[in-house]
């Protein structure tokens, strides 16, 4: 079966995607009000420019999003396997970046 790697804009934007949409779902769940979960369609939630917060999948996800500014997948892939729901809000990005590294991989055994 051929696997298919959509680039790595892609790889970014869907990483970004999904940190939007865990944020929103931790988000709601803290503040379990009807406003509040209507609002949450219209407006992107993210972490402030703090550096250590009370939730470790907040302060995972931060470390996540650090490594992949640096273009390190590897170890961006491995915070986001820490994250509890990570197959559900993560799963297009966990299996891009898995095509990503095994497709590296392969080239440095060539060089």
């Amino acid at each position: 079966q051929l696997k298919k790697f959509y680039g790595l804009k892609n790889l970014y934007n869907e990483f970004e995607i999904s940190s939007n949409n865990l944020l929103k779902d931790n988000f709601i769940k803290k503040n379990n009000n009807t406003i509040m979960t209507f609002l949450t369609k219209f407006i992107d939630i993210k972490p402030s420019n703090l550096q250590h917060y009370h939730s470790d999948e907040i302060n995972i996800l931060i470390q996540a999003k650090k490594y992949m500014k640096n273009d390190d997948i590897k170890k961006s892939l491995n915070q986001i396997l820490l994250i509890n729901e990570s197959s559900y809000f993560f799963s297009k990005w966990i299996s891009q970046a898995k095509i990503y590294l095994e497709f590296t991989n392969e080239i440095s055994k060539v060089i």
